[in-house]
Order: structure tokens, then sequence, then C-alpha cells
């Protein structure tokens, strides 16, 4: 408690003097949104206050495969926000999909795909439903959402074997780009583990870019296959937020260290 006062306090502070995005962008990172009591679940009211929080700062809301493009190409990508979610949650339909389309958000969904139709059950031993082929299939038609792999089975890939690695990557891209008709060249590492040698494969293999989990923001500079992201989670105040799609997160991360 004590740590999260403190913790709003100095983002409090910092969002004072860097209320902007200084000319980057940002890409943030969500799983799930509802009451499953999970510690990644946002809250849908909490929910409905970030997006409305995003659209009064008049931020440029896109895709992420559209940043890539923009980054690669080196152009401006000043103001502008990515909205991420990982894994492929149930909510993300019946939740998720009806703001987007309320705000005319985009949104970039990481799928481990062995669990569509499924059930994943977190490190907490809280269990949550997965998307269903036809919910992935009717949000991509959407045009809101486009869809990336994510593993199949959401392995570590610093701890499985080069080959299991690059088998479950290329194969949880092939079942999305059957299933949706969409490109799916854009990868999620699994709770950001990754090591160079993945790193080298997918720059090789035709992907266009990958993500962590690591906090910051992203710029021209940015290494695509390295981008960052900022987590939002049950725990994420408004001050918190309003820090997470500013300047102030990377002022914050410089004072950390």
């Amino acid at each position: 408690m004590i740590k999260q006062l403190l913790k709003n306090i100095i983002f409090f502070w910092l969002d004072c003097f860097f209320p902007g995005l200084g000319g980057r962008a940002v890409i943030l990172m969500y799983h799930s949104v509802g009451d499953s009591g999970a510690f990644f679940s946002v809250k849908e009211n909490n929910f409905r206050w970030q997006l409305a929080y995003l659209k009064r700062k008049k931020y440029k809301i896109i895709k992420l495969s559209e940043l890539i493009k923009k980054i690669k190409s080196q152009e401006d990508v000043s103001n502008t926000v990515c909205l991420t979610f990982d894994d492929g949650f149930r909510d993300n339909y019946g939740i998720v999909l009806p703001l987007l389309k309320q705000y005319a958000f985009p949104a970039t969904i990481f799928v481990a795909t062995n669990f569509v139709g499924g059930q994943i059950k977190n490190s907490e031993g809280i269990t949550l439903p997965c998307l269903s082929r036809e919910q992935i299939r009717e949000m991509a038609q959407s045009g809101l959402v486009e869809f990336m792999p994510h593993t199949q089975s959401h392995c570590l890939l610093d701890e499985v074997s080069l080959a299991e690695g690059c088998r479950e990557i290329d194969q949880s891209r092939d079942f999305l780009e059957k299933l949706t008709g969409a490109k799916a060249d854009i990868f999620c590492y699994p709770k950001g583990h990754y090591n160079p040698e993945i790193d080298q494969y997918l720059k090789k293999n035709d992907w266009r870019g990958a993500v962590l989990v690591k906090e910051g923001l992203v710029g021209k500079d940015s290494d695509l296959f390295r981008l960052k992201r900022n987590s939002i989670d049950s725990t994420t105040s408004a001050w918190q937020f309003r820090a997470k799609t500013s300047e102030a997160i990377d002022v914050y991360n410089k004072f950390k260290k």
C-alpha cells in the first residue's frame, strides 16, 4: 500500500512536468479486462476511463503493424498509442471489442494458439476462458483488430531448444494466418523471454518486428524486434496510467536506476 502511494505521488509530479509523449509513441500491454480477480485483469470501468482519457488527449490510436511501418519508414510517430493484448482471453471479445467499436480504436491481440477455444490457468491459479476460432474471425473481420502470434503453448523461449522455439513461433503464425486470412508477422515474446538466436531467427525469416514487456516509449530509433511496452494491470492507478502514456515513464525508469 505504501509503495503504491509513493509511486502515485512520483507519477503525479512527473506527469505535471512531462504531460505528453514528446514526439514518441507508446505501446500499451493489456491481458484481460473484467472481474476475474487476476493481477493482470483491468476492471471494465477502469478500462473505459483509460480509453476516454486517450480520446481526451487526442492521441492517435493505431494498430501495431501500422506503427512498425511508420518506424521502418522513419515517419512521424508523435502522439501515437498502440493497444495490445496478450494471450487471447475471451473477455477481449465480450468486453474489449464493444468498447473498441464505441471509440473506433484499433488493437492488436497476441494469441497463444494452443489455447484457442479452451482456457488458461495463470500463475495465481485463476482460470480464464480464451477466444474461440469464430470470435477471432469476427474480430478480425471488424477491421479493428489484428491477430499476431504468441507461440502455441506460451513457452518461455529461453528455456526450450532453438528448434522447439522456432516450431512454436512458426506454427502459431500459420494457425492465425489460415484462420484470419491476414498476415501475422509481428511476434510477442511470452513474458518477454527471448535469446539472441530467436531474435536473429525472426529477423531472417520474414517477420516485421517483435515486442517485449520492458517499459518505455518507442520512436524512430527503436529496435523493431525489441519494442518496449508499458504494462496496464489491476494495480495501475489513474496517475500511473497518465504517466505510462507520457514522457514521464522514461523519466521514472531513469530515476529507478
